[in-house]
């Protein structure tokens, strides 16, 4: 054989391949030592207020999650921080209820919170749907769209959606039977007189009938786009019959139902309560101290009703002191419900009170 003096024959270069196949062996052996060591160390995590940390059955500082370093090893301290937590959707519901009126406005131009502040309150309370029938927000109800009672100009929706996400616990007070628009729509809607005509309280406003299933289907509609508005809380003002003015002229039958008042109201009640049931949304009532007694029966409203759907009621401050609304509201069977005074002259501590205008 002829002889290479020392040389040997030429191999050619290492295939890169080869190098790829050895990276990937290697990463993988890695990964798999990662994963054994996770798994393993999982059965020692412990989670408290603080954070997250591990507890070892054996002295290993740096792994337990001590802040301090370690004494003796001089290894580095390994500390898993709390993750922050989520923020809130919707403000958490005060203990006692400060709410505080303000206008519409005040939502757009930015001084809600500095208006609500001002009053020591906690809340605000926007009308949403005024006594004269007109909506603050733009409902896709076709009866409202029939009615004209939506606004024009501006889609306030937006704003208003905005708004009840923000720091401030929100009422929407709708003036439910109270009404001038639906008249224009269908006058069997509205409470009659004896001659046929349309009855009007003393302050010249129509009235439309509780008895009227069309009447509260749309403001059990209207309360459930509210509420999807993000409102925290439903307040039914003007939520029974009448009891001021001409009643006497007012005509007994379908659309008032002499004797069955409390039933139509209560059905209302229910109503609206299996209607807002899908919603993270308190339901109030505002009623009065003739109502909560039974003094008063020509509203329709009972003690009864209101602690069987209300979550809260809101009435004026009792005439003396021989009147806990608390208690009546609670031998009804209302243990639960919250009571609001409105504009109460002194409130304690732990009293809930509302300024409205």
């Amino acid at each position: 054989m002829r002889e290479r003096y020392g040389y040997q024959s030429y191999r050619g270069r290492v295939s890169p391949r080869r190098v790829l196949v050895v990276l990937v062996i290697v990463l993988a052996v890695v990964l798999a030592a990662v994963v054994a060591l996770y798994l393993y160390l999982q059965r020692y995590v412990v989670y408290t207020d603080e954070g997250a940390r591990f507890e070892l059955p054996f002295d290993l500082p740096f792994l337990s999650g001590e802040s301090a370093p370690p004494q003796e090893s001089g290894g580095v301290s390994i500390v898993v921080e709390p993750s922050p937590a989520p923020s809130e959707a919707a403000p958490e519901e005060p203990e006692a209820l400060r709410a505080v009126w303000i206008p519409l406005s005040a939502v757009t131009d930015g001084t809600a919170a500095a208006l609500v502040e001002a009053e020591g309150g906690t809340a605000a309370v926007l009308d949403m749907k005024g006594e004269d029938g007109r909506l603050n927000y733009v409902s896709s109800l076709d009866l409202a769209r029939r009615a004209g009672a939506n606004p024009e100009g501006d889609d306030p929706n937006a704003a208003l959606r905005a708004f009840n996400g923000g720091e401030l616990y929100t009422v929407a007070r709708l003036c439910c039977f109270q009404d001038d628009l639906l008249r224009t729509v269908d006058r069997e809607m509205n409470i009659l007189t004896n001659s046929g005509y349309l009855w009007y309280d003393e302050a010249g406003r129509y009235w439309t009938s509780p008895a009227n299933g069309e009447v509260r289907a749309y403001l059990t509609g209207v309360a459930a786009e509210l509420a999807g508005l993000g409102f925290d809380e439903i307040l039914l003002d003007f939520a029974g019959y009448p009891t001021a003015g001409q009643l006497g002229w007012i005509r007994v039958g379908e659309s008032y139902p002499a004797g069955e008042l409390d039933r139509w109201i209560g059905q209302f009640y229910q109503e609206m309560a299996q209607a807002l049931e899908p919603y993270d949304v308190t339901l109030s009532v505002r009623t009065t101290q003739a109502a909560l007694t039974g003094a008063e029966e020509r509203s329709g409203q009972t003690a009864e009703n209101l602690a069987a759907w209300a979550d809260r009621v809101w009435a004026e401050p009792p005439e003396g002191t021989e009147t806990d609304y608390a208690a009546l509201l609670s031998a009804a069977g209302g243990e639960d419900v919250q009571v609001v005074l409105i504009g109460p002259a002194e409130a304690g501590a732990e009293d809930s009170w509302a300024l409205l205008p």
